[in-house]
């Protein structure tokens, strides 16, 4: 009954709303605007779209964290707006642990309830999706932030009911790194658990940015890059981050749940003006020191794709080049700053909407990189690893 009224308020506050991506209707108004926040949108359907046949559910699996807070919270939101307003049946539930046994135990639970889709995010849930696709053939899966894969990484096969979704990563670490630079910060840090593929793109993504901006202002800029090892959170990483800050790195960017922890922990430490920065969903009301989040806009893009699947008669639509697998981004407005609770005070929203519509157009350009061998040229940036 409890999950039931929270639906029930979460989505009467969503009806309305407008959103991270305009909604038809809204397009020609809002074109030229860059999304400010992932909380506000509501999907709404043209006008002369056939009606849904509603009715199936629709179940979220989390770790054990839940919806309280984060992204899941934000995919939550989304499946629950887009329930309510198509008269879909909403669903979560939380794996005891995060261990692989227990993410496997909770989504063959949603796959034997009849849930229609099943939604989950992150590299462990996507394994074993890998696996659960040949068991449950009548049983659609959306993968967030991760593809389908084997075991050891060699197999990224996945069947027609399979969707995965990922963001630019290379786009938000350029939002960032532009923002950070245009904001006065000429010494900054990244940090990462681990030199994996999407990581390196925030890296890369925040260089590229840094450049564009320290070119403009004709400064130079120095840029420290850490990847820890850990993906926990770790005291000796709170004690560098402290060091880094002492020795006057300004701001750091933080690429994942647990460098971000390590980089508050060491801003604690220090009497400087210390500033961090978040990825992929708002944490400004986490600490003071945030002094902006990258956004994954997640809750528009569940209900879009949500959408998408259910006005295809219930099957997932493929990209003739990317098949399985869609990278979504600025074109979708679904990569964003969190400007409405930013503490930033020279880069305003007006420089903002300017740099999302230049890179959306293509005036401005982003490259991805995948690993920290091959680097973005830069001339207003020196790199320190």
């Amino acid at each position: 009954m409890k999950k039931i009224l929270a639906w029930l308020g979460t989505a009467a506050l969503l009806v309305g709303l407008c959103g991270c991506k305009p909604t038809q209707k809204q397009a020609d108004k809002a074109e030229a605007a860059a999304p400010t926040n992932d909380t506000e949108y509501t999907f709404t359907a043209s006008e002369d779209a056939e009606p849904l046949p509603g009715g199936a559910a629709i179940t979220l699996i989390t770790g054990p964290e839940g919806v309280e807070e984060g992204a899941d919270a934000a995919l939550w939101q989304g499946i629950s707006a887009f329930a309510y307003n198509f008269g879909y049946v909403p669903k979560n539930a939380a794996a005891a642990s995060g261990s692989a046994e227990d993410l496997q135990a909770a989504l063959t639970q949603a796959a034997d309830s009849g849930s229609k889709v099943v939604v989950c995010r992150g590299d462990a849930m996507a394994q074993i999706v890998y696996t659960l696709q040949d068991q449950y053939p009548d049983t659609y899966f959306m993968v967030v932030d991760a593809e389908a894969h084997s075991a050891d990484y060699s197999d990224y096969t996945a069947k027609d009911t399979v969707r995965c979704v990922l963001f630019s990563e290379t786009q938000a670490g350029y939002l960032a790194g532009y923002a950070a630079v245009s904001e006065g910060y000429q010494t900054l840090g990244f940090v990462g658990a681990e030199e994996m593929p999407d990581t390196v793109r925030y890296c890369t993504g925040f260089m590229q940015g840094a450049e564009k901006a320290a070119e403009q202002q004709g400064n130079q800029i120095t840029l420290r890059v850490w990847y820890t090892g850990t993906k926990e959170y770790s005291d000796a990483v709170a004690d560098r981050m402290a060091y880094w800050y002492n020795d006057g790195t300004q701001v750091i960017f933080a690429a994942d749940e647990a460098s971000l922890q390590a980089v508050l922990a060491g801003a604690a430490q220090t009497e400087n003006d210390a500033k961090a920065i978040a990825a992929r969903w708002d944490h400004s009301a986490q600490d003071e020191a945030i002094l902006f989040s990258t956004l994954h806009c997640y809750n528009t893009m569940v209900q879009q794709e949500l959408y998408a699947f259910f006005a295809a008669g219930g099957q997932w639509q493929q990209a003739a080049d990317t098949g399985h697998t869609e990278t979504v981004g600025l074109t979708e407005n679904m990569i964003a700053l969190s400007a409405d609770t930013w503490r930033l005070s020279k880069f305003t929203k007006k420089n903002y909407n300017t740099l999302y519509e230049k890179l959306r157009s293509g005036a401005l350009k982003t490259e991805d990189y995948a690993g920290m061998d091959n680097l973005p040229e830069l001339e207003n940036v020196t790199v320190q690893q």
